[in-house]
């Protein structure tokens, strides 16, 4: 007790907030274009980040998207070869990326989330106007014929990337299959960033190396869908210091008055009947596990559940699954997290699979059980949360929250009032309504190794013609073996 402790009352109760000013920039192409400018003391140097509308882009080329945004920045543009393109950035920028993103709703789990491709950039404030010019050419004029043979290197090096990526970080991709259940934007996550994902980059590697035109075509064609539509372009972020700033905003401001506009609505399929909650191991030539189940709460950001909900997280991981995954099972690493809809709980580079999905169902009981913590741990839960919450940030990424989701000065105090006031009876109501109440409606999934004791037996026992089974934790999983290349139906349309 004579030792300094931090505690909650030494949490700040208002929040750090950013000197964020919106305009609305008429655009020639019709329409309004947001341009949200941060000061920020960024010595010299002006980050741009637009936010390109991807609901224009067709339905049978939606899942090309992310490798679009992956290529569009490393193929030629502007009637320049890709190494010209490359040279130019480098020459005049601290470089051009590309990413998609998808994001839930902030009010509403059900609906079906933002969509977009962000494009980022840097420059030095004498070099805004050509930084401008280069996104630009990216943008509009993109060349993916430029070199066949470097769109087939690009194709191998993404695919060979995912499957790492799925190897290595198995536990994310388990979670989003876990969750593809809980709601339309669940499900459309798992489909163009989870497993079938993988898949797809894996089904057109043999396609491209022989022939690489079909993608290019269908590549071209996104980028017709995404910037010569009236959709465009959302809204555009600038980030500088004062000087930098006033230099900067007019080069910015002319700019975006060329561009088509958007819309900020939420997108994404209407809910058609979401699917019934599934129990599969994906297995892999690798020599661990990664499991994940992932319960529906129908919690948005703004619900007040939410709060509850993410110290839960903290305090079933510090409190009982590290001890029981990590400590006992000798696992690398296990815990819970918490997402808009969405609670799950996870293990990593685990050596065992049916006795981690039981840890699960215990952390559950545990959680649910009023007698199992003290007031002072669900302070330390609280104060874990605000270490990510009040986490320093980069100067030109303060702002980005309200930028990229929409979450207002507003919001983000009252999320912090509503963690701040956390106590163990609410802790307590949400483990019992969200987990227990759920438990059946819970999704599980698990990356595990193909050679594991357990899922070895099982495909050993497996019948003709039957999906492989396996018992585990109380469940009853269906083993996919992706060495194999099934893809569960995501395999590339060769009429697309």
């Amino acid at each position: 007790d004579c030792l300094p402790t931090l505690r909650t009352s030494d949490i700040p109760k208002e929040i750090v907030k950013w000197s964020i000013q919106n305009k609305q920039i008429s655009s020639s192409r019709s329409g309004i274009i947001g341009l949200h400018t941060t000061e920020q003391p960024t010595n010299g140097i002006a980050y741009v980040r637009t936010l390109l509308d991807s609901k224009s882009v067709p339905e049978r080329l939606r899942p090309l998207v992310p490798l679009w945004s992956s290529f569009v920045t490393e193929v030629g543009a502007g009637g320049r070869t890709h190494l010209e393109q490359s040279h130019e950035v480098n020459l005049h920028t601290g470089g051009i990326g590309a990413s998609f993103h998808r994001y839930p709703s902030l009010t509403d789990f059900e609906e079906p989330g933002q969509e977009f491709v962000r494009f980022s950039s840097n420059a030095l404030s004498r070099n805004v106007p050509k930084m401008l010019d280069l996104v630009n050419s990216a943008l509009h004029q993109p060349n993916f014929a430029d070199s066949p043979e470097h769109i087939q290197t690009l194709v191998l090096g993404a695919s060979n990337s995912a499957s790492t990526s799925l190897s290595e970080s198995g536990n994310s991709f388990a979670l989003t299959w876990a969750a593809r259940h809980i709601s339309p934007y669940r499900f459309e996550t798992n489909e163009l960033s989870g497993i079938p994902h993988v898949n797809r980059l894996k089904s057109l590697v043999p396609a491209v190396l022989q022939d690489p035109m079909p993608l290019v075509d269908r590549l071209q064609s996104i980028s017709q869908s995404l910037v010569e539509s009236d959709r465009g372009m959302l809204r555009t972020s600038l980030v500088a210091d004062a000087a930098t700033l006033d230099g900067a905003l007019p080069h910015v401001e002319s700019w975006l008055a060329q561009q088509p506009t958007g819309s900020s609505e939420f997108v994404g399929k209407p809910a058609e009947g979401l699917i019934a909650p599934e129990k599969r191991i994906f297995t892999l030539p690798i020599q661990v596990n990664f499991a994940a189940m992932a319960f529906p709460t129908g919690v948005a950001y703004t619900h007040e559940d939410y709060a509850a909900l993410r110290v839960l997280s903290k305090l079933m991981t510090f409190e009982k699954l590290h001890a029981l995954i990590r400590e006992q099972g000798g696992a690398y690493g296990g815990g819970a997290v918490v997402s808009e809809g969405m609670f799950g709980m996870y293990s990593y580079r685990d050596p065992h699979l049916s006795q981690t999905f039981e840890h699960f169902q215990t952390g559950v009981e545990w959680a649910s059980q009023l007698k199992n913590y003290s007031d002072w741990d669900v302070e330390q839960a609280i104060l874990a949360v605000f270490s990510d919450l009040d986490a320093p940030v980069d100067p030109w990424t303060r702002g980005e929250s309200q930028f990229l989701r929409g979450i207002t000065d507003e919001m983000r105090q009252i999320h912090r009032e509503q963690i701040l006031s956390v106590t163990r009876r609410q802790i307590q109501n949400v483990a019992q309504k969200y987990l227990v109440e759920r438990f059946k409606d819970a999704g599980a999934a698990a990356v595990a190794s193909v050679s594991g004791r357990e899922v070895s037996s099982a495909l050993k026992d497996q019948k003709d013609g039957q999906p492989a089974k396996l018992s585990a934790g109380g469940h009853e999983f269906e083993i996919v073996q992706l060495q194999q290349d099934d893809s569960e139906g995501t395999q590339a349309d060769e009429n697309d």
